[in-house]
């Protein structure tokens, strides 16, 4: 078992090093403040690493008050299956960015090799497939007709809602004990142009791969305040972005803070978290993002809103091998 692991991995990392060589065009990854408490919004890896049926939903509205600002959408389900050392899940999502969107559908899995009996190494894969509209009826251009019909005058531009539906593939690991977990992953690996029926290639939307490393830590203060400082560093190999928070968990609640930036000239955001788990199997998560970009005149920070719901006892875990004592029989 553990040599088959190791030539998945093997054949993961030949990937990565192969779509590395690719052009980048740009990011099209959503972002979130809070991606260390969900792990899975951009690695299949962590499909099944914790038990039970777990349900997220993820809601984001960046730079609030900005006509056309990011708004993204994110709903997630995984579970494990241990008789075969797998996880199972799904990813449904939507990105609406001015007059485009993007929506993805994929089914996720992965497979755990167990060190010992508290770390976990993890290869994962998502396959689906997305769509990409662009309405080019609520472009308005200076030299265009509006009256009968919609007419640009620019023949770069379409006339009308165009959509274009493409296969998504993403490739994770992931690993994972008591003290420390690290993931890496790359998404959009299969390279797709979507012109959404433009015929010049230049103003179509190229989907390129995106790179997202995690890194999390953790620290018992007390016997009920728990910190776990986290880093996600997002790259498309052109341009990158880091994000640095530190939770504070206590007790049912938590709280914390993180920054979103690394130089002047990738200087985001300061981030507030809190949390709550409202019932035992039930938390609620928020986050707000205070602008530190130029454009922090122009908007009233970002929200983001989680849900998170487990659902215990749905899966039924292996049996344990009964040792009889011959005193008892």
């Amino acid at each position: 078992m553990f040599t088959g692991f190791k030539n998945i991995v093997k054949g993961l990392l030949f990937v990565f090093c192969c779509v590395s060589q690719q052009l980048v065009w740009g990011q099209q990854e959503y972002q979130f403040s809070q991606v260390h408490q969900f792990p899975l919004l951009l690695n299949a890896a962590y499909a099944g690493f914790q038990p039970d049926v777990n349900l997220n939903l993820v809601y984001r509205s960046q730079w609030l008050g900005l006509q056309g600002a990011p708004q993204s959408y994110v709903l997630t389900a995984d579970l494990p299956i241990d008789y075969f050392n797998s996880g199972f899940g799904v990813i449904l999502s939507n990105d609406q960015i001015g007059l485009s969107r993007l929506t993805k559908a994929a089914l996720l899995y992965s497979y755990k090799y167990r060190f010992n009996q508290s770390a976990v190494l993890a290869a994962g894969i998502n396959i689906g497939a997305f769509q990409f509209e662009f309405d080019g009826s609520q472009l308005i251009t200076t030299d265009g007709l509006y009256e009968d019909i919609i007419n640009h005058n620019d023949e770069l531009l379409n006339n009308e809602l165009g959509r274009s539906l493409q296969p998504d593939v993403g490739l994770g690991l992931y690993f994972a004990s008591p003290y420390v977990e690290a993931g890496i992953a790359a998404n959009y690996v299969v390279n797709a142009v979507l012109n959404e029926g433009n015929t010049n290639e230049s103003v179509a939307f190229r989907s390129n791969p995106q790179y997202n490393i995690q890194l999390k830590t953790n620290f018992e203060v007390l016997d009920n305040i728990v910190i776990k400082p986290a880093l996600f560093l997002h790259s498309d190999l052109k341009e990158h972005q880091l994000n640095v928070t530190v939770p504070v968990e206590m007790n049912r609640a938590h709280l914390g803070l993180g920054y979103r930036g690394y130089s002047k000239r990738s200087n985001d955001a300061l981030i507030f978290m809190l949390g709550f788990e409202v019932l035992e199997n039930f938390v609620v998560h928020y986050a707000y993002d205070l602008g530190l970009s130029a454009i922090k005149q122009t908007h009233n920070g970002s929200h983001e809103f989680a849900l998170k719901y487990r659902f215990k006892n749905l899966i039924p875990s292996p049996k344990s091998k009964i040792i009889y004592n011959p005193r008892f029989l």
